[in-house]
């Protein structure tokens, strides 16, 4: 009987336990409340972030990302190549710190806000309230509107990452994905023209009056939250799998029940979808697909759709739910992602697919490799560059098509029961936090009973070449 209470006790402490580091992991979370009048051209919003200090004691200062303002027509680090019709902007209009108005300073290049605000002790709290208006650029980008299409995201004023001891400040990149996100919860309400309709993740409810439509949403332990906007959509709905898939185009088309297949296989085998729904919307840009927390953009001129849908949906695991520095070390991300792409078929029971999908990204890259050989000492095939480092033609080849290949030589090293295992370990480290080398090479150890910290490396640096598969 002892022996039983004792291990009950245990029992209970360390569910207690669990709990505790639940509730103290949801208490910190950054929470952004949004409210988005998009009646006019413009997007004019108010916005009651509350941040819980978490990063170091005395703090006094918080910094904010002003993404729309790299489609400005004099940004420093542009987010678009060509000139545009139109640009666009963020204008902060005021800002309170805790129910006080307060000052705030814009960077030169116009990136960044700092927000000074009263000391805070650790797990203090500070609620920083803005009014600002977006001006939306006239492109298929990521903020941007086109053909009767508004493609919303990074509009809002975001908290910078916390890194070294500071606010980190990265430049914009038009190769890459130049923003960091941290795990936030989110509360928004939109509000547009009766016959707009809206494409966004989270729990979803719609009302109309006066001739407008306001839809809202929430969802917690999302890195980022947008959405489209468009009155040419009709929207499809799968439910599969515990999870509601929404799919939103303007003719026939349908990828919901292939996203439900890849919810289905990944849950399986790595972890838990972590919404009740996910959102797919079709929409100009410029890429095949663009990534956000519980939603992906899909590109109606997609150079393969049903490739683009599943690479995104992936997303959901590899930027999502594991976070990693996609501004510094974007192979994390994008490589993973992409093997995970094809491995998707696979893991599906069709072998066939996976292997045609592997073998293009190796005809691919091999070209690409061979011609690097011939630039000599100019050459350059290590994976672990910046965003900034890379041209686009580098950054597919390297970033996403070399990275995979690394994945694809651990897959067939390990084999796939311990590939399943190292992965699954490496999801579960790193569950809604940031992951790096270090823990995709633990888990990859562990699951593998040997030290492969070697053969990552050779990979990254650049040392591994074609040869390998010869």
């Amino acid at each position: 009987m002892k022996r039983i209470f004792i291990i009950a006790l245990m029992c209970v402490i360390a569910l207690l336990a669990f709990g505790c580091e639940k509730a103290e992991v949801e208490d910190n979370r950054t929470e952004y409340d949004i409210t988005v009048d998009f009646t006019s051209e413009k997007l004019v919003c108010e916005q009651k972030t509350t941040v819980v200090n978490c990063y170091k004691e005395g703090l006094s200062e918080l910094v904010f990302l002003l993404a729309p303002n790299a489609y400005s027509e004099n940004a420093v680090h542009k987010a678009y190549v060509k000139k545009l019709p139109a640009y666009g902007s963020v204008t902060v209009e005021e800002v309170s710190v805790d129910g006080e108005k307060t000052s705030f300073t814009i960077d030169d290049d116009g990136y960044y806000m700092t927000v000074p605000v009263p000391s805070a002790q650790i797990s203090e709290r500070r609620v920083v309230d803005i009014k600002y208006e977006v001006s939306l650029p006239e492109c298929s980008l990521r903020l941007g509107k086109s053909e009767g299409f508004y493609n919303v995201s990074g509009f809002y004023p975001q908290l910078a990452v916390f890194s070294d001891d500071e606010f980190r400040k990265d430049s914009f990149s038009y190769v890459g994905d130049p923003v960091m996100s941290d795990v936030a919860d989110f509360n928004v309400r939109i509000t547009v023209p009766e016959n707009m309709v809206v494409a966004c993740p989270g729990n979803v409810t719609e009302t109309v009056a006066d001739g407008k439509k306001t839809i809202t949403a929430s969802e917690k332990r999302m890195r980022d939250f947008a959405f489209v906007a468009s009155e040419k959509y009709t929207v499809k709905t799968t439910e599969k799998y515990g999870v509601t898939v929404k799919y939103f185009s303007t003719g026939d088309s349908d990828y919901g029940a292939l996203a439900s297949d890849v919810i289905k296989v990944f849950s399986d085998n790595f972890c838990d979808y972590p919404y009740a729904t996910y959102v797919l919307a079709e929409t100009p840009f410029v890429a095949d697909g663009m990534e956000f927390s519980g939603m992906s953009f899909i590109s109606p001129d997609a150079t393969d759709k049903e490739k683009a849908v599943v690479h995104e949906t992936v997303h959901q695991w590899f930027y999502n739910i594991v976070g990693s520095d996609n501004v510094n070390a974007p192979y994390l991300d994008e490589g993973i992602t992409t093997f995970m792409t094809e491995y998707f078929y696979l893991l599906n029971g069709d072998e066939g697919k996976y292997e045609e999908g592997m073998k293009a990204i190796e005809n691919a890259y091999f070209s690409y490799e061979k011609l690097q050989k011939m630039r000599g000492e100019k050459a350059n095939l290590a994976i672990d560059g910046s965003i900034y480092q890379y041209s686009e033609y580098a950054y597919s080849m390297l970033v996403y098509y070399k990275s995979s290949l690394m994945f694809k030589n651990l897959f067939e090293t390990a084999g796939a029961s311990r590939f399943n295992k190292a992965v699954k370990g490496y999801v579960a480290d790193n569950y809604f936090r940031w992951s790096d080398a270090d823990s995709l090479v633990g888990n990859f150890n562990k699951a593998m009973n040997c030290d492969v910290k070697g053969l990552i490396d050779a990979w990254i640096d650049g040392t591994v070449t074609t040869a390998t598969f010869s």
